[in-house]
This record gives C-alpha cells, sequence and structure tokens, in this order.
C-alpha cells in the first residue's frame, strides 16, 4: 500500500485544488473527508477542485470522502469538482456510478442521472 498524502495548492483568488497522492482507502479517506469539508466550509475556495492524477487506489471510503465533498459544494454553493481520475481510482468512481457527478457540481444533470442509475433498495 503507497502512503497518501495532500497538497492543497490555491489556483487564482478563492479556487483551490487538492492535490492527492497514493492510496485513498480506510484511515486515508477517513482523514480527507475533514479537509475537503474544511476547504469548503471554512471559506477558503468558492470553487474546489480535487485532483485523483497521483492516486493509486481509491476504495469506497475514498469515494464516500468525495461524495461528503460534493454534498458540501452544494449545500454551501460552492462549486466542486473531482479531475483526473486515472487507471482504478477511474473504474471505481465509474462502478459506483458518480463520475459524472463529481466532475461538476453545477450539473443538476449529473447528480439526477447518478441517483437514477443507483440499484433498486431492497426491503
Amino acid at each position: 500500500m503507497r502512503s497518501f498524502s495532500v497538497n492543497k495548492r490555491c489556483v487564482g483568488g478563492s479556487s483551490v485544488r487538492l492535490e492527492l497522492a497514493g492510496d485513498v482507502r480506510g484511515v486515508a479517506a477517513e482523514q480527507l473527508t475533514p479537509m475537503i469539508l474544511e476547504a469548503i466550509v471554512a471559506g477558503w475556495a468558492d470553487e474546489l477542485h480535487v485532483d485523483l492524477d497521483a492516486v493509486t487506489y481509491l476504495d469506497g471510503a475514498g469515494v464516500l470522502a468525495l461524495v461528503c465533498g460534493y454534498v458540501a459544494a452544494v449545500e454551501c454553493g460552492s462549486a466542486y469538482r473531482v479531475v483526473n481520475a486515472r487507471g482504478q481510482a477511474q473504474r471505481t468512481l465509474e462502478a459506483t456510478g458518480v463520475v459524472e457527478m463529481l466532475a461538476d457540481s453545477e450539473d443538476l444533470g449529473a447528480l439526477v442521472l447518478a441517483l437514477l442509475s443507483r440499484p433498486p433498495r431492497k426491503h
């Protein structure tokens, strides 16, 4: 398992980029959620990009962290985009049905599509 790291970069006035590297799973995913939420809720960013270019592994907990960021951004009126997913990370986002939704928080059609493509809940 590769270690996990996050590099925060300001990209212009109110735009922030979180560059993730390594394995985003388990404890790393748990650490990621508050980092994303802080960037949005603390007002660092009117626009937040979460860059997955250097992510080598993404599990369900990592996807949950990214989706939590999406929800917080929508609630706070911030733009939120998960960008540069590759390899296994891209396949995980596709398999969970959130890849289009996380690509742009301002695209409500992608949110509706993600909700409609969810498997039915068993009672």
